[in-house]
């Protein structure tokens, strides 16, 4: 529940500033500094959703990841992006008096391709920081077990706690034992 909005005079009081806003939820930042979810370009989308379903399918996926994915979503994106170019123009420059050279957009290529790779290294999505990752906990581990369910799924020996009978327990006479 939002707080209610407080008059001219408690500001006052309390040495605060009235937002410039009246709307109660509104952002005070303008609309294209937000951050959205959606930020991504079109053209990006389905890489990121991708990612996030192989992480999804490996128990790995975490609310930080979302940082790491669109990153590598944009390079992704810029890497085939240069590579179509580079094919049409060629990787390599021919210079006169001089030994050909690689294509200037060569390093942006490279570039991309180094962020792809850290991003993925990052994730555990290359097969050796695979065995770094490990799975995420599930709705299911997040309630408390039932100490019944716990005692009966475990394996091994069952221990029966030893407890001490009551001494004001009335003791039955030797003689009314063998009658009983």
């Amino acid at each position: 529940m939002a707080r209610p909005f407080l008059s001219d005079s408690e500001h006052k009081l309390r040495g605060t500033e009235a937002h410039s806003s009246t709307v109660a939820g509104e952002s005070r930042l303008a609309p294209a500094l937000r951050l959205k979810w959606g930020q991504l370009p079109k053209e990006c989308r389905a890489t990121f959703k991708r990612i996030v379903r192989l992480l999804a399918d490996r128990k790995h996926l975490t609310d930080g990841d979302r940082e790491i994915i669109s990153m590598y979503a944009v390079s992704e994106n810029r890497y085939w992006k240069f590579r179509d170019q580079l094919d049409r123009e060629g990787w390599t420059v021919h210079v006169p008096d001089d030994d050909d050279k690689d294509h200037p957009i060569c390093k942006h290529f490279y570039a991309a391709e180094r962020v792809m790779i850290q991003c993925l290294d990052r994730l555990g999505l290359n097969p050796l920081a695979r065995d770094k990752a490990k799975p995420t906990k599930s709705n299911k581990d997040d309630k408390p077990a039932d100490p019944m369910e716990q005692i009966l799924s475990r394996s091994g020996p069952v221990v029966v706690p030893f407890h001490a009978p009551d001494s004001e327990a009335e003791e039955i006479p030797e003689g009314k034992e063998e009658e009983q």
